[in-house]
């Protein structure tokens, strides 16, 4: 399991920010360089990157905060 957090206003772009997450920290980590940390509390990132491994993410879910 895999999981990323930030703020979206549906779960379709929930998933594409995480996407982006992931790709970010990926190229990050094959050019050697450390994971970014998000800028802002609300950003999306990740954490805990093994690269290899391939997502599925046709089988991503997403939870709703409670507020």
């Amino acid at each position: 399991m895999h999981v990323f957090t930030g703020l979206a206003e549906s779960g379709r772009e929930a998933r594409r920010a995480a996407q982006r997450a992931w790709e970010t920290a990926l190229l990050h980590t094959l050019a050697g360089r450390d994971v970014p940390a998000a800028a802002h509390r609300t950003d999306w990132s990740a954490r805990g990157l093994r690269p290899g491994w391939d997502l599925r993410w046709d089988q991503a879910t997403h939870k709703d905060i409670d507020r």
